[in-house]
């Protein structure tokens, strides 16, 4: 993430909007995201599908709900990552639970 602290610095142009898809980084490193001079434009994704099944957990780990906590909520985005609708029906619940369990 720190490669892309350094690209998001070096832009001439900053885009409208930056989603970072399902986030795997860490709380200090949303901070350091933050404090670029994208940070206005910088969106965090999280899903179930890919920040918890996909690494093998059961349960999510304490380092992910710390980065879900550390979002503003305002920046924060629940996803399915999902791509056909069934299973996005099905897979958005449980995000959902991720997101509403990290912030109480």
């Amino acid at each position: 993430h720190s490669s892309l602290v350094a690209a998001l610095d070096d832009l001439d142009v900053l885009p409208p909007a930056v989603g970072l898809h399902s986030f795997s980084g860490s709380a200090h490193q949303i901070g350091q995201l933050l404090s670029t001079r994208a940070g206005p434009r910088l969106y965090f994704g999280f899903s179930h599908t890919v920040n918890v099944a996909m690494g093998g957990a059961a349960e999510p780990q304490p380092a992910l709900l710390d980065a879900i906590r550390a979002v503003p909520e305002r920046k924060l985005l629940v996803e399915s990552d999902c791509a056909d609708e069934r299973s996005a029906t099905l897979a958005l619940p449980l995000a959902l639970r991720l997101v509403a369990d990290a912030r109480g």
